[in-house]
């Protein structure tokens, strides 16, 4: 047993040498199934060729989108496809207490610095408004020139186009479908925005009326949106593609949808925006056992570097197993799931889908109380219509991004936490050259208050730096929007900005379709500014949506330079030893890639360091190895690390150490010393340690 990360009382165990042991016996007939097999499906569920038609207008000369005023009919638009849940046992292993991360997240909250003033706020403005329609479906991204929002309209998808310099209105609100000919001149909504960052072209998409199932997919012909012209695809789907959701990763553009099983699409991407004929293949995910709503989300790539040459798309989502295969859960821990997709257009027969690639996270809960029929689970002020907390997606858009060092996808989902409040688990996946897919962080993200914070966007800067920007509501507290973050060198699994409104709620939101999806991006030009699109509450039972902008201000060094990130940096050790080995990965920017000297601030008397590497380079880690002597000051620490390079911003990565005196001896009272038949997770209970 390591000496770090232990309690008081179990330290005063470990200096008088009292030990017991636990025969755990048999928990049960059921045993704990870590994974679920990994399968192979090979060739394509359907393939299908679109030819483009071409709009070569302006759109500042298009009609405008219908206007809706009081009075007007109000509809729900889009009602989810929603299979049968299967039958599913009863979950064998129990999990205890609550998640384990939450306590880690609110000390940060507590011990907040001024970085939260520090987050300048730009443009910050009402987009497009109620328009008779539940829910908007927000989404939006950022260009070079120019911000696109789009939401559910009457007539299909609206969308604005906004000067991203200043947020001034350019175009809109117009339909999408005027730009479209045949079916998908009839449209439904499930709008998606997407800037393809590595062509400099916009994607506009959304689906057609039920009957013929076209996805429909607007290609910019140039970077410029408003008068460039654009091709106008529409591909055939077998079966009603609700929830579609777009990415690009490897040169190949990717969607997915909530269909008889969760479907997985490429497209020809290579092609579109050539405006020619573009083949399309489609595969199919299996359903979790739990969920009658199943969309598997996509990995969409941020940063000028695209993924590695033959990376194939990348799909994600979780699986809570005491929901999905309750049978033979694991009670300390769920998992995300991984898929991938590599296409052959020319021979769709070698397609190739793979997954799931199982990736451990701590435990979630995806199981919320709702009322009656509906998706109301979440309390909000004023208001007895509870909201849905959009409990079964990885929420849209998964965000890759690719440093010299190391390749980044971070996320985030909406697990319970107390009663029946929502709050955001975000994490961050990393790999090195050939390394898998590996959890590099992850949080749970409240404030302890009793507000829900749910359908948040997450993305990460070309520093490495997180936001999370979310819907927030609870029973004193009408829908808004806020947001939070991290600077790329903080404790991992923590936001540290603090909580800041980007705007302020002052009605419910009367329908429980308050939106499926918010949205964020990185402004490809400074490769640093965060844009997030969201919906609140506005006014009588209406919702209004958001467009916002913010950065941090160091993030954008012109000159190469590098960051620093670390594992183990906040560790209590009893009276001394040697802490867990602080493991320091950097990661190079602008090409940055010479190397990297390491060296201690000034230590504590009695607190020395080396490292196993004093010098290194990006994608090559070191550890810090890091020792406590005997009568070393009892209380807390810091211990500071520095990265320095020639021509380079020097960087610092803070450790925290916490020394615990030797207490008095304490003995375990349950369960008892050889004690059989006890669970797998015992109730610990401890005589006083004072």
């Amino acid at each position: 047993m390591h000496p770090t990360y232990l309690s008081r009382a179990v330290c005063a165990a470990l200096a008088s040498s009292t030990l017991f042991f636990i025969s755990a016996g048999t928990a049960s007939a059921q045993t704990i199934n870590d994974t679920v097999s990994k399968s192979v499906s090979r060739g394509a569920k359907a393939v299908s060729i679109a030819n483009p038609a071409h709009f070569d207008g302006d759109l500042r000369q298009l009609k405008p989108a219908k206007k809706w005023l009081p009075g007007d009919p109000v509809k729900v638009a889009n009602p989810r496809h929603i299979r049968d849940i299967q039958t599913i046992l009863p979950a064998v292993n129990k999990v205890v207490g609550e998640d384990p991360l939450v306590a880690k997240q609110l000390a940060a909250s507590h011990n907040k610095g001024k970085k939260a003033q520090n987050v300048v706020t730009e443009v910050n403005i009402d987009g497009l408004g109620f328009n008779g329609v539940n829910p908007p479906d927000t989404t939006g991204d950022v260009g070079l020139k120019y911000y696109i929002q789009s939401i559910n309209s009457p007539e299909g998808s609206a969308f604005n186009v906004y000067n991203k310099a200043d947020g001034a209105l350019v175009a809109g609100p117009l339909n999408m479908a005027s730009m479209q000919t045949g079916d998908c001149a009839n449209t439904m909504g499930d709008p998606v925005v997407l800037f393809d960052e590595q062509a400099k072209r916009w994607l506009l998409t959304e689906f057609s009326t039920q009957g013929p199932n076209k996805l429909c997919v607007l290609v910019s012909k140039t970077e410029d949106p408003v008068s460039g012209g654009w091709y106008a695809y529409e591909f055939q789907a077998p079966s009603f593609p609700d929830y579609p959701k777009y990415s690009q990763i490897g040169g190949v553009y990717y969607a997915t949808a909530n269909e008889n099983q969760s479907a997985v699409y490429a497209f020809e991407r290579e092609k579109m925006l050539k405006g020619e004929p573009a083949a399309m293949i489609r595969q199919e995910v299996p359903v979790l056992a739990g969920f009658g709503f199943n969309s598997i989300t996509p990995i969409d790539v941020d940063g000028p570097l695209d993924a590695p040459q033959g990376t194939p798309g990348l799909f994600i989502r979780h699986r809570d197993d005491e929901l999905h295969n309750s049978g033979a859960n694991n009670a300390e821990k769920d998992y995300l799931e991984l898929w991938s997709l590599a296409p052959d257009f020319n021979n769709p027969d070698n397609s190739k889908l793979e997954g799931p690639f199982n990736i451990a996270i701590s435990e979630i809960d995806s199981k919320f109380t709702c009322n009656g029929p509906g998706y109301g689970c979440l309390e909000q002020a004023e208001e007895t219509q509870t909201l849905d907390p959009l409990r079964e997606v990885v929420m849209y858009k998964g965000q890759y991004r690719r440093f010299s060092g190391h390749e980044s996808i971070v996320g985030n989902l909406i697990t319970k936490v107390g009663s029946n409040t929502a709050a955001v688990r975000w994490f961050e996946l990393r790999r090195s050259g050939e390394s898998d897919w590996a959890l590099h962080q992850e949080g749970t993200y409240t404030e302890g208050d009793g507000n829900n914070r749910y359908m948040g966007g997450v993305a990460m800067d070309g520093d490495g730096n997180i936001a999370l920007a979310y819907m927030t509501t609870g029973p004193s507290r009408f829908p808004s929007i806020a947001f939070n973050g991290r600077h790329h060198a903080d404790e991992a699994g923590t936001l540290t900005f603090g909580e800041q409104l980007l705007v302020e709620g002052t009605s419910p939101i009367s329908s429980d379709r308050d939106g499926d999806y918010s949205q964020m991006g990185v402004d490809p030009v400074d490769n640093c500014t965060f844009w997030f699109t969201s919906e609140y509450g506005k006014q009588d039972g209406r919702w209004g949506t958001r467009v916002s902008s913010f950065k941090m201000p160091s993030c954008g060094d012109p000159n190469p330079g590098f960051t620093l990130s670390a594992t183990n940096l906040s560790q209590e050790i009893c009276v001394k030893g040697d802490l867990q080995p602080v493991t320091i990965n950097a990661s190079g920017y602008n090409e940055f890639n010479a190397d990297i000297r390491l060296s201690y601030g000034q230590l504590a008397d009695g607190i020395s360091g080396s490292f196993s590497a004093d010098t290194f380079k990006p994608g090559v880690a070191t550890n810090a190895n890091i020792q406590v002597a005997e009568g070393t000051a009892i209380g807390d620490h810091r211990i500071e690390i520095k990265g320095l390079s020639d021509g380079a911003r020097e960087r610092t990565i803070v450790a925290k150490l916490k020394i615990m005196d030797k207490v008095s001896e304490v003995a375990p009272q349950s369960p008892a010393n050889n004690a059989e038949q006890v669970s797998l997770q015992p109730t610990l209970s401890w005589s006083n340690d004072n």
